[in-house]
């Protein structure tokens, strides 16, 4: 190489300088870098997310333990223990409704936090929240007349607060928490889409059966549409609410008592077992079957969809959302 510099010109030498020299950088970075496949990046900078550490041919090689994940995770999901309120009325009779409860029974309670009843439509919020109201109404009027507010003040008039919102400034809204209801998303998509067009623009029900029969636009739009909002409602919730309590809507009907009594508790609240007993033992879920044929469902979307709620709630160490059948008959 030496004597091939003696003899090259004065231009063609600089010229081959140049290159020796660049091509002794770009060895030398090479050597320092990693390449881009072996950086560690979090998918979509979402805690829920594995990350990942792929090797030269872009596969991953380490996956971080769950349990190393979910200790970096905001544990921010509530669970009560109602075993032994429930327990205190296993020998009530339906009969004792008849008989008013005594003033001393009732708790005045120390606070009324802002709680939300958040959950996507048509998943029984309007029927919980009204039970709910009717068991502790009278907590809310010994409430007012402890500190001394004019009992038509609707401040304090509610455990908590109906939102199908998901936004960040609604979640923050609600310092006390959120009860979320949780309902198969097969089941609220369709009675969703039928309020929507049937009940609220006054379509007939005949025309809007037929749009879900054909796979009219109006429906496969809809229902792709509606199953990622039913995914995002509860993942913002679950990861960024305060303090969250799990309900699913399923268990509701299955057992209302526990379900109920775990809502009264979270949010702060006792009242005597008869005034919840009462109440449930006129409490009917009913499953409106609004179809009697199969609907289009894009499958593959739906079960994405339930996969990333059912992962994000066992990451935060809560049971899955109950397993639903493959068909809506």
């Amino acid at each position: 190489m030496a004597a091939a510099m003696r003899r090259c010109s004065t231009k063609n030498c600089a010229l081959l300088f140049i290159f020796l020299f660049l091509t002794g950088l770009l060895s030398f970075l090479e050597n320092i870098l990693p390449s881009s496949s072996s950086v560690v990046y979090d998918e979509e900078k979402s805690p829920e997310k594995l990350v990942r550490q792929s090797g030269g041919d872009g596969t991953p090689n380490k996956t971080q333990d769950v349990d190393e994940i979910r200790k970096d995770l905001p544990q921010n999901i509530v669970e009560v223990d109602v075993e032994q309120y429930l327990a205190s009325g296993e020998n009530f009779d339906v009969t004792e409704c008849s008989t008013p409860i005594p003033e001393e029974n009732y708790t005045t309670p120390k606070e009324v936090p802002l709680i939300a009843l958040a959950s996507y439509p048509r998943s029984g919020n309007k029927l919980t929240r009204q039970n709910l109201y009717r068991i502790t109404g009278n907590n809310r009027r010994l409430y007012k007349q402890a500190h001394n507010l004019d009992l038509n003040e609707t401040e304090f008039d509610r455990i908590c607060y109906k939102t199908h919102a998901y936004d960040n400034e609604t979640i923050k809204y609600y310092n006390g928490g959120a009860i979320l209801l949780l309902r198969n998303p097969r089941e609220s998509t369709i009675s969703f889409f039928m309020w929507q067009y049937n009940e609220r623009m006054k379509y007939d029900r005949d025309t809007v059966t037929d749009w879900i029969r054909k796979n009219d636009t109006i429906w496969t739009g809809w229902v792709q549409e509606t199953i990622r909002s039913w995914r995002d409602t509860y993942l913002a919730w679950i990861n960024q609410g305060h303090r969250v309590l799990i309900s699913f809507t399923e268990d509701i009907a299955k057992d209302a008592n526990r379900e109920l009594s775990r809502m009264v508790a979270f949010a702060g609240q006792r009242v005597p077992i008869k005034l919840l007993k009462c109440t449930t033992s006129e409490f009917a879920w009913i499953s409106r079957k609004h179809l009697d044929f199969e609907p289009f469902f894009p499958n593959d979307l739906l079960q994405q969809c339930i996969s990333d709620v059912n992962n994000t709630l066992i990451r935060k160490g809560v049971r899955p959302l109950p397993t639903y059948p493959a068909t809506y008959l």
